[in-house]
């Protein structure tokens, strides 16, 4: 009785979305400089930031007189 396939056989699999979009089919890791991953949002600003993280003080914090 031959034996069983062993289980690290590989298995083609999909991609994941988004691991391999917009990689160049030269090899080259160049991007757009309009199209960097690390830019921000253009509508991005200080009204639209999510609150103060907890243990910082806020803006009517720092300006208000002492007791």
């Amino acid at each position: 009785m031959p034996d069983p396939e062993p289980p690290t056989r590989h298995i083609e699999q999909q991609p994941l979305p988004g691991h391999t979009e917009n990689i160049p089919s030269d090899g080259s890791d160049e991007r757009p400089e309009n199209h960097r991953l690390e830019d921000a949002a253009p509508t991005a600003g200080p009204d639209t930031k999510p609150g103060t993280p907890p243990g910082s003080q806020s803006d009517a914090d720092r300006t208000r007189a002492p007791d």
